[in-house]
């Protein structure tokens, strides 16, 4: 999947894209693996918004179990950050592009480099870790 937004695409355009990358069967419950009966619990940083599983009671979002877990970047933000990755760019002027610390974004990119690798396309492996 190409992880390059346009500049003009809005947050609820970018966070589809990256459930879609992130999960493209579907976002399901990390716990208990169910795809139905699954609530929003919070909306407090749409469009990412927290989720409650009927079945088990787990609260979580669509990073949780994957190498974005523990993030607070808008979508649109982690996408250019996965854009940048791709293409090689370094994190210094990643975080000029983005206006963030340099040291935060490099953690973020290890984490990322480490956990899921690109692929020989230049695109990203990103898929969740849920437990089968």
């Amino acid at each position: 999947m190409d992880v390059s937004p346009a500049v003009t695409q809005d947050e609820p355009t970018c966070y589809q894209q990256l459930l879609e990358l992130l999960h493209p069967e579907g976002l399901g419950c990390p716990e208990c693996l169910a795809r139905a009966g699954l609530y929003i619990h919070r909306r407090r940083r749409a469009p990412v918004l927290d989720y409650r599983c009927s079945h088990c009671g787990r609260v979580f979002n669509a990073w949780t179990g994957t190498p974005l877990q523990g993030t607070h970047r808008r979508p649109s933000e982690i996408l250019l950050i996965l854009r940048g990755i791709a293409q090689r760019q370094s994190t210094a002027q990643l975080a000029r592009d983005l206006g963030c610390q340099r040291a935060a974004l490099l953690q973020l990119r290890h984490r990322l480099e480490r956990e899921r690798p690109i692929n020989g396309d230049g695109e990203y492996a990103l898929r969740s870790t849920q437990r089968a």
